[in-house]
């Protein structure tokens, strides 16, 4: 692991991340190149090598730095959301670069890979807060969770980036989307139970 910076700059790894989301604004994801990563980080070749094996482990660990785990724990509690606390969490700390982050990840220059590791992502933060293993659900409800992820990060893929705060507060109150929510959760609770 790399010495920790003294002039207070981000570590290479924040920087790295940072630029992969700089690019995949401009960039498909499936050309998106090393060089163009660095080059935006103002990091070297080696710096990135020691860090991540390819663009596939930096967009995972970029991924995996974007989730909220508070938010399963607190829907597990039984907070809708659209609740006060969930959107508190949700607008808290970068609240509105997280959102931007993620409208990257599911945008036009996203692909099917990168959506299935957004959409694995995820589901594995689900399933650890619910203390439930992916063999743990029956086919129906593996079913039932990736047709209730899929919907809703297609709903989320609809959000403009101009308007995504209040569009996403929109899509938190229609009642299939806070319905699928509840069906998710007793899904989980369900296979948790059997585990």
């Amino acid at each position: 692991m790399g010495r920790p910076r003294k002039d207070g700059q981000d570590s290479a790894v924040s920087r790295m991340e940072a630029a992969f989301f700089r690019v995949m604004e401009e960039t498909p994801f499936g050309k998106l190149t090393v060089r163009a990563v660095v080059t935006e980080a103002g990091v070297n070749r080696n710096s990135f090598y020691y860090h991540y094996a390819g663009i596939d482990d930096l967009a995972r660990s970029a991924v995996a730095n974007l989730l909220v785990p508070e938010i399963p724990r607190m829907i597990l509690r039984g907070l809708g959301p659209g609740s006060e606390q969930v959107v508190q969490v949700l607008e808290g700390v970068h609240g509105d670069d997280r959102l931007r982050k993620l409208l990257i990840l599911i945008g036009p220059n996203s692909t099917s890979a990168l959506r299935a590791m957004l959409k694995d992502a995820v589901l594995d933060l689900w399933l650890q807060t619910f203390e439930v293993e992916r063999g743990d659900l029956t086919p129906e409800e593996s079913a039932t969770v990736d047709f209730l992820l899929a919907g809703a990060l297609e709903l989320v893929g609809q959000v403009k980036q101009s308007d995504a705060r209040a569009a996403l507060s929109r899509l938190s109150s229609i009642p299939i989307v806070q319905e699928s929510m509840r069906i998710a959760v007793l899904t989980l609770k369900a296979a948790g139970t059997r585990s």
